[in-house]
């Protein structure tokens, strides 16, 4: 349950940073991890916190969910293969990255 608590509160302050002022953030994620519940869980509790920011979530397979961010059609990634993240970060497609 820590480490649960750890992840909302690392992607509440992604979630946060990316918003900015404006109304709403997207969010592209691997579809496990959003059939896992977590990303959910995460953009309501955001919403609740954050009542002018939509949090948008679309689900896809990892490397279709990097592809969007990669064209700026999405504010936030988030997926679990190590190995395609990596290169994403040194191809220099993230602004920033963290290991939740």
């Amino acid at each position: 349950m820590r480490k649960l608590g750890a992840a909302l509160a690392a992607a509440a302050m992604l979630l946060a940073a990316c918003a900015g002022g404006g109304e709403r953030v997207i969010v592209a994620a691997g579809t496990t991890v959003v059939d896992s519940g977590l990303v959910d869980l995460v953009a309501a509790t955001f919403e609740e916190t954050h009542p002018g920011i939509q949090v948008s979530v679309v689900a896809q397979p990892t490397r279709l969910a990097l592809e969007l961010g990669r064209d700026g059609a999405a504010d936030i990634t988030i997926t679990h293969a190590p190995e395609q993240e990596a290169a994403y970060v040194a191809d220099g497609d993230a602004a920033a990255a963290a290991t939740v």
